[in-house]
């Protein structure tokens, strides 16, 4: 093969060691310089070694060097370690909200990460099939250029979409346009949200990002954050069931049902001994549809105490829906 440049041989090593090299697969002198010369990069002992300590010593690439009868390389610490690397492609299999064929691209690249011998233990343990996962979609762009407009403190105009009865994707209200001071993006429950301030309804709204369409950065500047606005806040508000004024309500429960209560409602909440396998719980809520939609999956495993009239609500939602 004709000899390159020696421009590209740096990256062309370290490309070679990053995709075939880990801490069970090594490579050893002989093995390289035959590499580097098939790609069109002949060189002595003495090039490579100086070739490699370059990449050590001025670009922190962490070259082992195991000396055994002569010398056998691999990279060892990487950008991602292999347990992140499995992480990581899991939650982007099980997304709902990454379409299957976008989370097959960036499963992908992810993988790119690790060593070809490696790749084989990074297939998702989720099955992409296995999820009910977005229609296609142009979220990445929708969500890069809502950052972009956060970031420079931007107002965005965009339609919003829905479902017909026929499972028809439609715009909502007729294709009304929507003006928005956009603060934040959040993640919750598998769904990425927008925040942000509505001139028109005077107050914080959300939106589901996937279902935003033909996004707009205006010139105008986004409105200020209300003085009282905090993230945590108003997710709490919004996503947790304390989204009208709160009250304190008792709940009897079986002792499997503390994760449950501490994986909607955090810590920051009053428990009283009960009978044995059984816990009285406080805890401050939005007597709502969603708390009581909440609490029905649970069957008898919680029951409310009190107040009185938080249990009457409650009985009366479920004579409605048996009635209907």
């Amino acid at each position: 093969m004709e000899n390159k440049s020696n421009k590209g041989r740096l990256l062309f090593l370290l490309r070679y060691l990053q995709q075939n090299t880990d801490d069970q697969h090594l490579v050893t002198t002989p093995a390289l310089l035959s590499v580097l010369e098939s790609a069109g990069y002949p060189v002595d002992r003495k090039t490579l070694y100086d070739d490699i300590n370059v990449l050590k010593e001025d670009f922190d690439i962490d070259i082992i060097t195991e000396k055994h009868r002569g010398n056998e390389y691999f990279i060892g610490g990487r950008e991602f370690e292999l347990p992140e690397l499995k992480l990581l492609i899991d939650a982007v299999a099980s997304s709902r909200f990454i379409s299957a064929k976008e989370s097959r691209k960036l499963i992908d690249k992810l993988s790119s990460q690790a060593s070809i011998w490696q790749k084989g233990d990074l297939k998702p343990r989720i099955t992409i099939g296995e999820r009910i996962k977005a229609p296609e979609t142009r979220i990445y762009y929708t969500i890069d250029r809502l950052n972009s407009a956060i970031k420079h403190r931007k107002q965005v105009r965009f339609q919003y979409t829905e479902y017909d009865s026929r499972r028809r994707k439609i715009l909502r209200n007729g294709g009304e346009v929507y003006t928005n001071s956009p603060y934040d993006c959040l993640w919750n429950d598998d769904k990425y949200y927008l925040i942000g301030y509505s001139e028109k309804h005077q107050g914080l709204v959300t939106f589901r990002i996937d279902r935003i369409v033909n996004l707009e950065i205006l010139e105008e500047k986004s409105l200020p954050k209300p003085r009282n606005y905090r993230i945590s806040d108003f997710a709490n508000k919004v996503f947790r069931m304390y989204d009208g004024t709160l009250q304190e309500v008792e709940l009897f429960c079986k002792e499997p049902m503390m994760k449950q209560l501490v994986d909607h409602f955090g810590t920051d909440f009053e428990v009283l001994p009960a009978e044995e396998g059984y816990f009285t719980a406080k805890i401050k809520v939005s007597v709502s549809r969603t708390f009581f939609s909440w609490l029905f999956q649970f069957g008898s495993d919680v029951r409310i105490i009190g107040p009185e009239q938080v249990r009457e609500q409650y009985r009366r939602m479920l004579e409605d829906a048996l009635r209907d």
